[in-house]
């Protein structure tokens, strides 16, 4: 009974897909992927249940203030925006998403760390944003993210990391900061103690 329950939910949840995407079950996960489809914004039909939502290769430009919440989006718990020339993110793009643990902003168009979005995003495990234009990694860039484990820095534009840049990550593990335009690493006090490896080739 357990199985055909199961089977009946997936079906229920799958059976809301927009045309250009495709719906499935992957890594125990509903998943939604509209990659590589010229979209502007988050297409409609897109059912409230998936967990995980691919929008890899799109022209998204700019992630407009709830824009996931309006789409009735509420458990997505990966967000995959890479390569969709993302330039602007309002600070309540992802308010109302309780259950958000990875983001990926990678390869597009900002110009500095989106520090205005994590208030709203506390939860946030992953973070990468790689490939993007960023030169400056300020002070308190990521204050709010005390669950953050892993944050992608790489293949930027860094040329400074502020004093007190990673304050307050408390369970980081991993740190990215290769492929950027670092001639020196200082204060290693700054650094969270709870590191288990920083990549700086």
């Amino acid at each position: 009974k357990l199985i055909i329950l199961l089977t009946y939910l997936l079906g229920y949840a799958l059976g809301a897909c927009p045309p250009e995407c495709r719906c499935l079950w992957k890594s125990s996960k509903i998943t939604v992927e509209c990659t590589n489809i010229n979209a502007k914004e988050i297409p409609d039909g897109i059912d409230g249940g998936t967990q995980v939502l691919n929008m890899t290769g799109n022209n998204l430009q700019a992630l407009k203030s709830d824009v996931f919440g309006l789409s009735k989006l509420l458990n997505l718990q990966k967000i995959n925006v890479a390569h969709s020339n993302i330039s602007d993110i309002h600070p309540r793009a992802f308010s109302g998403l309780l259950n958000l643990v990875d983001i990926d902003l990678s390869h597009n168009k900002l110009a500095e760390v989106p520090s205005d979005v994590f208030p709203n995003t506390l939860s946030l495990m992953i973070l990468t944003l790689s490939g993007n234009p960023i030169t400056v990694v300020k002070a308190g860039a990521f204050t709010h993210l005390r669950q953050l484990t892993k944050l992608d820095l790489s293949n930027c534009k860094i040329s400074e990391v502020s004093s007190g840049a990673f304050y307050n990550l408390q369970n980081l593990e991993r740190l990215y900061l290769e492929g950027n335009r670092l001639r020196s690493v200082s204060e290693l006090q700054n650094f969270p103690p709870s590191l288990h490896g920083i990549s700086l080739h």
